[in-house]
């Protein structure tokens, strides 16, 4: 389910257990009633989705990009991030303007992509070296908000087994100049 305001949505449903067709079904009364809306259920592989107004969604995809819709989903663009190297893992936006993209750069240095115009431009903002990935973001206003974080492991991995290193959540308080555990 995908929930565009308190009283619209989409659900993707498979077709049977004998295909593997799928289909999207709409309702615009709080799920009381669920339309067919078009064949296919491509935004159900995104692994974050969110609205931000009436048919304006940013959404995350499996590989690692950004899509933007302003129509629901029946045309979408994938609006640049200034590299090939960027991938991205969560998508926040606070107002349909100001928007925060939790990512990687080519999966070593963890970085958050920030947009104060609705996407048109996303600067850059670097996490502490030590976090390899930022996989989700969540601004409670402009200066506000957290990251959770993948920490690299400190030194070499041990009898050929990898340290997975871990997961923390970090906070900031001035719109991302400091990060805190």
């Amino acid at each position: 389910f995908i929930w565009a305001t308190s009283l619209s949505g989409y659900a993707c449903v498979s077709g049977s257990a004998f295909t593997s067709e799928t289909f999207t079904y709409r309702t615009e009364d709080g799920g009381a009633t669920w339309n067919p809306w078009r064949d296919g259920c491509e935004f159900a592989s995104y692994p974050e989705a969110q609205y931000v107004a009436p048919g304006i969604a940013w959404a995350t995809r499996t590989e690692g990009g950004l899509l933007y819709t302003a129509d629901g989903w029946k045309s979408k663009v994938q609006p640049p991030t200034g590299d090939p190297d960027i991938i991205v893992y969560g998508v926040h936006f606070s107002t349909v303007l100001r928007g925060w993209a939790a990512a990687s750069y080519a999966g070593s240095q963890a970085l958050l992509l920030v947009t104060v115009d609705g996407g048109a431009r996303w600067d850059r903002k670097s996490l502490p070296p030590e976090y390899s990935k930022a996989l989700a973001v969540q601004m409670v206003d402009a200066q506000r908000g957290w990251v959770l974080a993948r920490r690299d492991p400190p030194r070499p991995p041990q009898f050929g087994y990898p340290d997975e290193g871990s997961y923390v959540w970090l906070r900031t308080w001035d719109g991302g100049v400091h990060w805190v555990a």
